[in-house]
């Protein structure tokens, strides 16, 4: 199972884009129907197979942590989610990307725009 504190073992992009699509889910949540996110992750395409398992140990996790699930979370309780969701892919993108803090800030902008329009 992939935890936070794993996240800065793993390779940014597969970071980015399993952080990104939880997003998306958290965004669509009063839309995803039965079965929640995991049978959502489960029949997706839209990421890789790994991308999707870390996106599923990701939302157990978070799922774990707050105590209810992602679908019923309310928009206070969402925010949080979402910035210590940002907060893993910045510090990642860091430690890759270094020196390259616009860069940074540029996949963070995009990922907060799609996560709170």
């Amino acid at each position: 199972m992939v935890i936070f504190s794993t996240l800065a073992e793993l390779d940014a992009s597969t970071v980015v884009n399993a952080v990104y699509f939880l997003l998306r889910i958290i965004r669509h949540r009063g839309l995803i129907g039965e079965g929640g996110p995991s049978e959502f992750i489960r029949r997706s395409r839209e990421a890789t197979a790994r991308e999707r398992r870390i996106a599923m140990d990701l939302s157990r996790e978070l799922e774990a942590r707050v105590g209810q699930p992602l679908t019923t979370l309310g928009p206070t309780a969402i925010a949080e989610v979402v910035t210590e969701l940002l907060e893993v892919v910045n510090a990642r993108l860091n430690t890759e990307f270094v020196g390259d803090e616009e860069r940074s800030r540029s996949l963070l902008a995009i990922m907060r725009g799609e996560a709170f329009e």
